[in-house]
């Protein structure tokens, strides 16, 4: 059996109070889990879980309209700070102290080892050879080859006419 949602929890609780109010009000304590508890104090106790539960909905709203204003200012502000921080490694250095007191760090380069380096350029390599990719030497070598075209059927059109004054090379 699965646990209510919240609204069914709330209309369980509404008749659960209005079942009180009808036929537990003569009595006077009741033992429930192990605590003796007036009629009264019940529908007090099980008004304020209905109350709890509607409180829910107007905080969610609001949480979650907090949430988008500093998203939105987030967005605002978060170039800006990048653009201090370029600022301050320009006017003091990439090592400069000033950083810290910003709360920046300064840039980590990485350092790779020759076993990733070397398995960086074969992995590359594999990547060309799958690809087929080709350098601009061999692309220079690769010439294409035309089929002969059919005849014009049509006497009508007549081909355009060809340049034919040589090419000058720019100097």
């Amino acid at each position: 059996m699965s646990a209510p949602n919240r609204s069914e929890q709330q209309a369980q609780d509404a008749k659960v109070i209005l079942g009180i109010q009808k036929d537990l009000l003569s009595v006077p304590t009741l033992s429930l889990a192990g605590q003796a508890i007036t009629p009264a104090d019940l529908e007090k106790l099980v008004q304020s879980r209905i109350d709890s539960a509607n409180a829910i909905a107007p905080a969610k709203v609001q949480w979650s309209a907090a949430v988008q204003a500093y998203r939105a200012l987030d967005t605002q502000v978060t170039p800006i700070l990048r653009a201090l921080r370029a600022y301050l490694i320009n006017a003091h250095g990439p090592t400069s102290p000033v950083l810290a007191d910003f709360g920046f760090s300064p840039s980590k380069t990485a350092v790779k080892t020759p076993e990733v380096k070397a398995e960086a350029a074969e992995k590359a390599l594999a990547t060309r050879k799958a690809r087929n990719t080709l350098g601009k030497q061999q692309k220079k070598n690769i010439k294409g080859t035309v089929s002969p075209a059919a005849p014009a059927t049509s006497s009508t059109a007549t081909p355009p006419a060809a340049s034919t004054a040589p090419a000058t090379p720019h100097a």
